[in-house]
This record gives C-alpha cells, structure tokens and sequence, in this order.
C-alpha cells in the first residue's frame, strides 16, 4: 500500500477505500519490510483521500468476525479453512494462533514457499508440496460438509 502500509492499505480504489474504514491493521512480517505502524499517519492519509469523516477502525474486523476467536475455533463458527502461505506478509499472527479443537471443524494450512490463495487456483506442476497437500485436505473437508448438509436437509 501507499506509504508501507500492509495489505493495500489506504489509497484510491476499492481496496484503499475498505481499509480506511474497516480492514486496515497494524500487523506485519518485519521479515518481508521494515514497517511500522503509524495510526495518526493512516488516518491522516485517509481523511486526505475521502475526506475527513473517513477514519481507519483497526478494530473492526475482530469485533464483526471474532478475530483469533474465528481462527482459534472458540468464536462458536465451525466449517471454516484458514489457508495462508509463509510468503503472506501477515503470516506471523497465524502462527501464533492456536490450534483449533478437532470437535470446531476449523481447519488451519500454513503452506510453505506460498501466498494466500495459491490453494484456490488450479494444480501446476511448480506448486510447492504444501500447497498440493492443502488442497488435497481442502477438497476431502469441503466434500465432507457437503455430504453432512445433503443428508441433513433444513426442511
């Protein structure tokens, strides 16, 4: 993003747009930039782009969505897959989150020489072997919830 920021970050578009009014965080690999986090300048440039009543909420998605409470399984939510790749700038928070309990049915993947979303496109023959393992998991949950909801129908 503009001015380092993680993600995106605040800046024309949708993207920039969506981080200064709910998604912007203050967390980040120091391992891929040297970034620190600067609220005041965040807000400062988001006020400049959209006007002064726009302001950055870094804690908007954890109080809609649960924050480690979704990804450690404790929110309650079941059925979801976390999948980032070491090479994720923010994959350093997914680390220390912990594991969630068998009976949550979260699942996490932490794939190795990869970035988010390489799971979700098709196999290449480059794909690093975490990534194959992740989508091999991927598809046997997904094909397991599926199973569950067609013999369980909501009437």
């Amino acid at each position: 993003g503009l001015g380092n920021t993680p993600g995106d970050g605040p800046g024309p578009g949708a993207w920039g747009w969506q981080s200064c009014t709910e998604t912007l965080h203050c967390f980040s690999a120091r391992a891929l930039r040297n970034y620190t986090f600067d609220l005041a300048a965040s807000t400062a440039q988001c006020a400049a782009l959209y006007g002064h009543g726009v302001r950055p909420d870094i804690a908007a998605l954890a109080q809609r969505y649960g924050g480690f409470a979704l990804a450690d399984g404790s929110a309650g939510v079941s059925r979801l897959i976390w999948s980032h790749g070491t090479l994720d700038p923010w994959h350093g928070w997914f680390r220390n989150v912990a594991q969630p309990s068998a009976s949550s049915d979260v699942h996490h993947f932490l794939m190795e020489g990869a970035a988010h979303h390489l799971d979700l496109r098709g196999p290449h023959p480059e794909d690093p072997p975490a990534v194959v393992h992740a989508r091999q998991r991927e598809a046997e949950i997904i094909h397991r919830w599926i199973i569950e909801a067609a013999s369980n129908p909501v009437v």
